[in-house]
């Protein structure tokens, strides 16, 4: 069976559902989906769920990414992005490195920031680009991010480099956008390059090129480049359970937590794994009779 996780290298041009489509055509009726959507102009990891890996990607999407951002200072557009249009301009001659280190100051930490009108997230079951591309002109409620840190790497004409890390959420257009504004001269995003998303790293990614080419051959030859159902959630503590406790976890049983119940300060939610070091479930403690109860069971 096909089943784990592809840390792909999405290139510029296409969307994500493209590079999916692209991936499970040649695996017929097996499950394939994509774990965090990168616009058509942004590049870099997009990590892929492939069969029974598609249960895990729930908790995949809420942890923290990075990324590399060129702005275009001076020129505002209507995607917030160089593929927009653009509708207002406007000097950048008072713009200096250090106006911009103290600029970004403010979007540190939990912020408050609205969402492209051309983007996916929808409203009344309608995504926001439908009604942008109708001339519909709506209110979008902000939203609470958190952005951990960002570096400036260069400021080169009427462009800033910066490398973001930042919560699940987040879109590095509005910032591209807010920090224009906020710095007096307009900005959208240039560029865009997911170095990093939920511990899949941008050095150890598959072009979709490689992926397409050996899956073309035979599905089988996806197995060199799966990593692990688990791999992703290495952040949950691990827990080591009996054969015995194994089976019950499988036919939907809870089981005894004992001296294992510490691990509960460190998170509600553990990884299980059989004496054969085989993952079998995800489980959460259930404070009310001290016992694991599982979650998703995989083996």
């Amino acid at each position: 069976m096909v089943n784990g996780f592809l840390n792909l290298y999405k290139p510029p041009g296409i969307t994500s559902m493209e590079a999916v489509r692209q991936i499970k055509k040649p695996l017929g009726r097996i499950k394939v989906g994509h774990c965090g959507t990168l616009d058509p102009l942004a590049e870099g990891v997009l990590p892929i769920a492939i069969g029974t890996a598609s249960r895990i990607v729930e908790y995949v999407l809420h942890e923290s990414k990075t990324y590399k951002a060129r702005i275009q200072l001076g020129q505002t557009t209507n995607t917030f992005d160089s593929e927009g249009i653009v509708t207002n301009t406007q000097p950048t001659s008072h713009i200096t490195s250090e106006l911009i280190q103290d600029t970004l100051k403010n979007y540190l930490g939990n912020i408050s920031q609205v969402p492209p009108i051309f983007s996916a997230l929808k409203r009344q079951g309608k995504p926001l680009y439908k009604y942008a591309r109708e001339g519909q002109q709506i209110a979008i409620e902000p939203r609470e991010v958190i952005i951990h840190n960002i570096d400036l790497l260069a400021v080169t004409n009427l462009y800033i480099d910066l490398r973001v890390e930042c919560g699940a959420g987040t879109y590095i257009r509005s910032l591209a956008h807010d920090l224009g504004n906020s710095l007096g001269c307009g900005g959208h995003l240039s560029s865009l390059i997911r170095e990093e998303s939920s511990g899949f790293n941008i050095r150890d990614t598959i072009s979709l090129t490689d992926i397409n080419r050996n899956i073309t051959q035979s599905p089988d030859h996806l197995l060199k480049y799966l990593l692990p159902i688990d791999a992703p959630i290495k952040h949950m503590p691990k827990l080591g359970i009996t054969h015995l406790s194994a089976l019950d976890l499988r036919h939907g049983r809870s089981i005894p937590a004992h001296h294992h119940q510490g691990l509960y300060s460190e998170s509600p939610l553990c990884r299980a794994y059989n004496p054969n070091s085989t993952f079998i479930s995800i489980i959460e403690f259930n404070d009310s009779n001290g016992t694991w109860k599982p979650v998703k069971v995989f083996y």
